[in-house]
């Protein structure tokens, strides 16, 4: 089933919207992306790997938003949509994150990860589902 030219931006921008919240320091603006059953997983590699559901999804991002010393840029390509239904659309993409807590700010990449999404349309609004990050490679 065709994702159509609305949904697909739709999509498309709250992806870099979240990314950019994180990015300038505004994590905890995420929150209100998410549906209320939210799973968020952290694969392997990831910084705090496991899974965080709901309310648990929510407070990470406040408590990102907290982290004020690190500084990250998350780069998003190669995104893929697939619709699942009327008000249901999956997504996989490759995210790029530079990360550093040290002043020297070094721009090698930390992680490359694969990100596979689900999205769920509640009240005419896209909310992430369910989110899987699977960091590919890790700077030590």
């Amino acid at each position: 089933m065709d994702v159509g030219t609305e949904t697909e931006r739709e999509i498309g921008n709250l992806i870099h919207r979240f990314y950019w919240l994180v990015d300038h320091g505004r994590a905890a603006e995420t929150a209100e992306m998410f549906s209320e059953d939210a799973l968020l997983t952290y694969g392997a590699g990831a910084p705090t790997p496991g899974d965080l559901r709901g309310e648990a999804v929510r407070l990470a991002m406040r408590r990102r938003q907290e982290m004020t010393g690190l500084v990250t840029r998350h780069v998003v390509s190669n995104l893929m949509l697939t619709r699942r239904g009327e008000d249901r659309v999956d997504s996989a993409l490759l995210l790029t994150v530079f990360r550093s807590e040290e002043p020297s700010r070094n721009p090698v990449p930390h992680t490359v990860a694969d990100v596979e999404e689900s999205f769920v349309r509640d009240a005419g609004r896209w909310r992430i589902e369910r989110r899987t990050i699977s960091p590919v490679f890790v700077r030590d």
